[in-house]
């Protein structure tokens, strides 16, 4: 091997330069030699890397990507030996290591050091142990830094910087025309929508990508220019698929404003982003606004469409969801029913839109007890989802859901507990313990060991489902506010009064506001009054003093006992 002490540094400038000389490096070297790679971006970091990847396989060369830890006793060559021992070399191809997260351990490094200062001790014991590099990384060596971070390198570990044969700068700037920053992200996203994303990891890294990109389009775009919106709408749908349903909507109602101030009306820009704040409106339970919205997209979409694209689909299929879950069901089947008709026409009948088109009819069919009937459909959606995605993907879990629910509807308790255990392991592994898709889940099994007498385990889950539904959803929602209901019951059948009574006050207060200000109406509302009303007098107040303090609660939202009882 040469000494890399003699070699010649040489600073390129242009990102299309560096990436070429780059590939040229990582590719022809033998043995271990260092570089360093300058980005002023994360995003066009990951864009060049996987451009790096893709061309050395090209040329039997592995390129792997060691991303450093937060930790603070991260040592370099130690993570860098334990990358290479972690990932097998493919056969036939040589190997080549690029390194990212330097820059992670230099928090303070522009502002806080100063000659003669101690060197941060990420770089102090980087210098020390130079002479182990080429033993524990037999291989060409790309390290990945910021401008800052390169100087604080040559500055604090001068003595491996020596070791550097190369610098290629990747920090040339977009120009105002160029879509090249946002277009790198779509790239670097392969899973499209999201449905794709198999777990928790997967969509952290989508959302700190996409963070990024939103800081760079409205940096070369500006707040309100297409691009921008398009970048905005996609951290949305990472944001609701991690459970971050606040943060989702506020960025979706922003897209709305954008798009509304600039076009008048959705005519004149692609409807999905309109139609995916429609949905979170729907899932925050502002049903009002959504159902306006999503009957004024299913109009635009009919008139410009001739009421048989993929676009008008979605609109029934959201419509339908809607009017189900508020209760409206003859108003809903019918939405859906077209909806399903129009997508396994133009798609086939194994497509990702078909099977939730399947299992959102099946949930509608169960609603109205026609369990037969749905039966046959959650199954088929089942099956074509394992087989599409495997046994252990997020969209497995919800059909799972689904069927389990039907089953314990239908008295097969010992068929359905399983199916909701499987279901909870997906999601607690997809998306760590503390999702509302976990929530849900624990939510459902402890309904089923509370009606197997199984009360001391059911109370333990329901308790945590409440906490991490008042943690991620918020302490106003419905779901909160029926794990609080159920909870209620299962002290209430265990005689354990002065526990139960205020939960089913809370509860009933929650859902009354909700109907009062989003037009939703709680399945449990009539049998909870009723249920509070017995807790009461089981408490030892009479029928009077009950119904006052029910009247009470229900004048407190602006609700009488008798409209209530309609509900």
């Amino acid at each position: 091997m040469s000494n890399p002490r003699t070699s010649k540094k040489t600073r390129l400038k242009g990102a299309e330069r560096a990436f070429r000389e780059a590939s040229l490096f990582l590719g022809e070297s033998g043995g271990f030699s260092l570089a360093s790679a300058v980005f002023g971006h994360p995003v066009r970091r990951e864009y060049w890397i996987r451009r790096l990847t893709e061309t050395l396989a090209e040329v039997n060369v592995q390129l792997s990507h060691c991303q450093l830890p937060d930790s603070d006793d991260t040592r370099l060559v130690n993570v860098i030996a334990q990358h290479l021992n972690s990932v097998p070399t493919q056969p036939g191809f040589k190997r080549a290591v690029v390194v990212t997260g330097m820059s992670h351990q230099l928090p303070d490094a522009a502002t806080s050091h100063r000659p003669g200062e101690t060197a941060p001790r990420f770089l102090a014991e980087a210098n020390l142990d130079r002479e182990l590099f080429p033993q524990r990384c037999p291989h060409p060596l790309l390290l990945c830094v910021t401008p800052t971070a390169l100087g604080q390198f040559t500055r604090f570990a001068p003595d491996l910087w020596h070791w550097c044969g190369h610098t290629f700068d990747f920090t040339e700037p977009a120009l105002p025309d160029s879509s090249y920053p946002i277009r790198g992200i779509m790239e670097l996203q392969e899973c499209g929508p999201g449905e794709d994303y198999a777990n928790r990891d997967e969509l952290l890294r989508a959302a700190g990508i996409f963070r990024t990109g939103l800081d760079t389009a409205i940096a070369v775009y500006g707040a309100e220019h297409r691009e921008t919106i398009d970048v905005r709408a996609k951290l949305v749908n990472v944001l609701h698929q991690l459970g971050r349903l606040p943060a989702a909507i506020e960025l979706a109602e922003e897209n709305f404003r954008i798009i509304e101030s600039l076009q008048g009306t959705p005519e004149k820009v692609d409807t999905g982003h309109v139609r995916q704040y429609a949905q979170l409106l729907h899932q925050s339970h502002r049903l009002i606004e959504a159902e306006r919205l999503m009957r004024r997209l299913l109009a635009v979409d009919q008139a410009s469409l001739e009421g048989n694209d993929l676009n008008v689909a979605a609109d029934l299929n959201n419509l339908a969801l809607l009017l189900k879950d508020n209760s409206r069901l003859a108003e809903a089947e019918p939405l859906m029913r077209r909806s399903l008709a129009i997508s396994q026409k133009s798609l086939g009948h194994d497509h990702p839109n078909v099977t939730i088109g399947l299992s959102n009819l099946a949930s509608l069919l169960m609603a109205t007890s026609r369990f037969a009937e749905a039966e046959p459909l959650i199954r088929q959606a089942l099956a074509i989802d394992e087989a599409r995605l495997g046994l252990n993907h997020p969209i497995v879990s919800l059909r799972l859901n689904n069927l389990s629910q039907l089953l314990y509807a239908t008295n097969r308790l010992a068929e359905a507990e399983p199916l909701m255990r499987r279901a909870l392991a997906i999601d607690e592994t997809c998306f760590g313990s503390d999702h509302p898709a976990v929530a849900r889940d624990l939510h459902n099994l402890a309904s089923l060991l509370q009606d197997t007498d199984r009360f001391e385990d059911a109370e333990s889950l329901m308790r945590r489902a409440i906490a991490i539904s008042e943690n991620t959803l918020g302490n106003e929602h419905p779901n909160y506010a029926t794990q609080l209901y159920y909870l209620a019951t299962l002290l209430h059948s265990l005689r354990r009064f002065s526990e139960a009574e205020p939960l089913i006050k809370r509860s009933l207060e929650i859902s009354l506001k909700i109907n009062r200000d989003t037009g939703y109406v709680d399945p449990y509302l009539r049998i909870a009054i009723k249920n509070y009303r017995t807790l009461l007098i089981k408490m030892g107040e009479t029928e009077a003093e009950a119904k006052k303090k029910i009247n009470a609660i229900l004048a407190s939202q602006g609700v009488t006992l008798e409209v209530a009882n309609r509900r």
